[in-house]
């Protein structure tokens, strides 16, 4: 009965380190395939991040051209104000002229 027992003990330890054995590779293999998986997530999130980056890029630069555009119209609009009042005061300086010969 005694070497029974031990070869049963014996038997089940063995089932049982083979048991954890086939559980260990398991894990390797799911954390293998997780890696490769998060791997491929930070590839397409870096991707991602390029192109969110590129889009700030382009609207920054829409952004910069469309200012650069306003400033340009605004500076056209300044200078026609200044050469009509500049206009207007060579018309008043000549009516002036005139009424004081």
């Amino acid at each position: 009965l005694e070497q029974d027992t031990t070869y049963t003990l014996k038997f089940t330890k063995e089932q049982h380190n083979h048991e954890l054995r086939r559980q260990r590779e398991n894990m390797s293999r799911i954390l293998e395939r997780k890696n490769r998986e998060i791997e491929k997530l930070q590839v397409a999130l870096g991707a991602k991040e390029r192109e969110r980056q590129k889009d700030i890029r382009e609207l920054v630069e829409r952004h910069n051209d469309e200012v650069a555009e306003l400033q340009g119209k605004h500076e056209d609009l300044m200078q026609n104000e200044f050469d009509r009042y500049n206009a207007k005061c060579q018309e008043l300086k000549r009516v002036r002229d005139e009424f004081q010969h």
